[in-house]
């Protein structure tokens, strides 16, 4: 990098509003995903270089990126029992085609790492019959009823869960 100037790639981890996930997406992981699965979260990540004083700009960077983040706790399960959590990436290709891949992670505790090379949105999904904590049920019945987790503000409304700064030299 000319004189000396430092470079920071900063990655956003957003979780997305249902509203927000387009009705392709929302079909390309439900084509991929078991019929036993469900969708409990879509999350957008993207990534951002700047250089020195210059603008920050969406990039892809050719290497993965390795990020991690913790699992919210309505994630996570209510009964104390294991949740099987996958990951399915969806994409668009160069022909402009919506693609959908399971990514390979790691976890440890509540904290998923895996690698990133360009900006996607993630499905997280889990055992159709996982109790989580951000699930409601109806005392009647004892059934699980899906609770759309809505923000309370304005401010936590598509709240990023974390930023992860790198700063290169």
């Amino acid at each position: 990098v000319l004189n000396g100037e430092n470079i920071v790639l900063r990655v956003a981890v957003a979780e997305l509003k249902e509203e927000d996930v387009s009705e392709e997406s929302q079909e390309a992981v439900t084509k991929l995903m078991p019929e036993d699965k469900r969708i409990v979260s879509f999350i957008k990540m993207s990534l951002f270089k700047k250089v020195g004083d210059r603008k920050e700009v969406e990039v892809k960077t050719g290497e993965p990126v390795k990020i991690s983040f913790e699992i919210p706790e309505e994630y996570r399960s209510a009964d104390n029992q294991p949740v099987n959590y996958e990951i399915i990436r969806v994409y668009t290709d160069e022909n402009g085609e919506t693609c959908t891949e399971y990514v390979d992670f790691t976890m440890e505790g509540n904290v998923i790492s895996m690698y990133v090379d360009d900006n996607s949105e993630y499905a997280l999904i889990v055992d159709s019959d996982t109790v989580l904590m951000g699930d409601s049920y109806s005392q009647n019945e004892n059934k699980m009823l899906t609770q759309t987790l809505e923000r309370e503000s304005e401010e936590k409304q598509g709240s990023n869960w974390y930023f992860i700064l790198l700063i290169l030299p």
